[in-house]
């Protein structure tokens, strides 16, 4: 006999696409339809969310699983519940967790991977009361920690702003995403991540999947400066690039629905890599003066995954406090 057999719960395994909107607890922003849709296009129509109900048929607890068939594994995302002491609900959601890896025949279940992560983050906040309890109880049933990944506070780029730094000299800055037409931003935005970012900090390249979400999020939370590239002004080759993501929770968007909070959640510079911070320097300072002039009021960077021991140090060097620190499970 199962859990939800003893208590009075209702179990509902229903489509993720046509009732996102249940999927309201423990979320620093609220799901956004079209970003829910960007998400079904990568996975699998397996994909599933797992709705706990009381006796009054209010949902008091979810968690959606997605299946990836690449890597044949279950990611888990937005796992949460109305009353967080309740180890009735949790316990319930881990239990069919488990039930549809092996219905789907998944190797793996990793999670929370808050698809698109790009913008909902993954992992459990292990600061947070609430998320703590969760990995509790993941922990007691048989999961793991896979990795931890970092936020750090970046707003000491406003610092900067004031400065007056001399612009070097070999690269165009293209000044926003409105120079660009069709599909050629997004093949640029994966080629130059892809060429400047994986060889130092694989888990910041933005992968294809999620460039349409970012962009989207973009032209309705933030601003056309919100992505950032440079070229070499003799061979117009992309040199570099920096994306920054707005916040799109309610609290932050406040003129007329823009953020007042960005992240950083891709950035470098093929001829800095290794060999000082002149570009970036600039860049940063130039995207600091425009961020005081539209009103932003926090910069972020990351996640950033505490493996990555040369980025987190890069960071911890330019003296950017800590911000969050994410867990992401496995079993």
């Amino acid at each position: 006999m199962t859990l939800s057999e003893l208590i009075s719960f209702k179990v509902e395994i229903v489509n993720i696409f046509n009732n996102y909107e249940e999927i309201i607890y423990d979320l620093y922003q609220p799901i956004d339809k079209k970003l829910i849709e960007v998400a079904e296009a990568f996975y699998s129509d397996k994909s599933k969310l797992v709705l706990i109900k009381n006796n009054e048929m209010e949902t008091i607890g979810h968690v959606c699983c997605f299946y990836n068939e690449r890597k044949n594994q279950l990611e888990f995302g937005f796992f949460g519940q109305k009353d967080h002491k309740n180890d009735q609900v949790s316990t319930l959601l881990i239990e069919k967790i488990d039930d549809l890896r092996v219905k789907w025949g998944a190797k793996h279940i990793i999670g929370p991977i808050n698809t698109p992560a790009a913008i909902y983050l993954y992992g459990f906040d292990r600061n947070d009361l609430k998320q703590k309890k969760y990995i509790e109880r993941l922990t007691d049933n048989g999961y793991k920690e896979r990795s931890r990944y970092r936020i750090f506070d970046m707003s000491i780029l406003f610092l900067m702003a004031s400065r007056n730094l001399k612009k070097p000299h070999d690269f165009i800055h293209i000044k926003s995403t409105n120079e660009y037409k069709g599909n050629d931003l997004k093949k640029d935005l994966y080629d130059i991540s892809k060429a400047v970012i994986s060889p130092i900090s694989p888990d910041l390249v933005i992968p294809h999947e999620l460039i349409d979400a970012i962009l989207y999020v973009v032209k309705n939370f933030g601003y056309p400066e919100c992505i950032q590239m440079t070229r070499d002004a003799e061979t117009l080759e992309l040199t570099g690039e920096a994306i920054f993501v707005p916040n799109i929770w309610p609290k932050h968007l406040v003129y007329k629905g823009k953020s007042d909070e960005l992240r950083v959640v891709s950035g470098g510079w093929k001829k800095v890599k290794g060999k000082g911070m002149g570009y970036s320097k600039y860049h940063y300072t130039h995207f600091a003066n425009i961020c005081k002039k539209k009103g932003i009021k926090k910069l972020t960077v990351g996640p950033v995954n505490t493996k990555n021991i040369k980025a987190i140090k890069s960071l911890e060097k330019l003296g950017l406090p800590l911000e969050y620190e994410y867990i992401v499970l496995e079993k």
